[in-house]
């Protein structure tokens, strides 16, 4: 198995998410576990592993998808967390 993100029809990602769509930062998609209203992920298009390995643009892009998102669900606060322990790919959750 490769990246969880990378990968087309990974079975990880597609167990747990589902592919709402591409965006300019990247791919958007949304946790079918709903606890959380509107608990989503953006995952960077290109493979890279941290924040710092991005050029200015795609950084740019990043903050202009979350502010999408909080548009779209209408969140009054949003927690953006970047979490890779266990799988090498720069996302965003967005909760």
């Amino acid at each position: 198995m490769g990246c969880f993100y990378c990968d087309q029809h990974h079975e990880g990602c597609e167990a747990i998410l589902f592919k709402v769509g591409d965006m300019k930062a990247g791919t958007l998609y949304l946790f079918k576990d709903q606890t959380h209203k509107g608990r989503c992920v953006v995952a960077l298009d290109t493979h890279k592993k941290e924040l710092c390995e991005c050029e200015e643009q795609e950084c740019n892009d990043f903050m202009a998808a979350s502010g999408a998102i909080k548009k779209l669900w209408g969140c009054t606060k949003m927690n953006l967390g970047s979490f890779g322990d266990t799988n090498p790919h720069l996302i965003f959750c967005v909760i």
